[in-house]
């Protein structure tokens, strides 16, 4: 078995265990482009934290490296 099988596997297991039931649900078209949206918020929201830490990431790197410089800088 595939990891990826093994692990839904062992989660639907949990999810039995805690007397949960899987279920499909069926919408109606015309409610597809809501939930289409509803669905892209999350991941929207998801890789703007990613580029904003990144950003951040860079931000400080740059600033220690400054600070570093300078630091030995002073030294002198």
């Amino acid at each position: 078995m595939t990891p990826a099988r093994e692990r839904v596997r062992r989660f639907m297991a949990r999810m039995r265990e805690r007397g949960l039931k899987r279920i499909q649900l069926w919408v109606r078209p015309e409610d597809v482009p809501r939930i289409q949206e509803a669905a892209r918020q999350p991941a929207a929201l998801a890789r703007l934290r990613k580029e904003v830490r990144e950003e951040v990431e860079e931000d400080v790197k740059a600033e220690i490296a400054d600070a570093t410089k300078s630091e030995g800088e002073a030294g002198r």
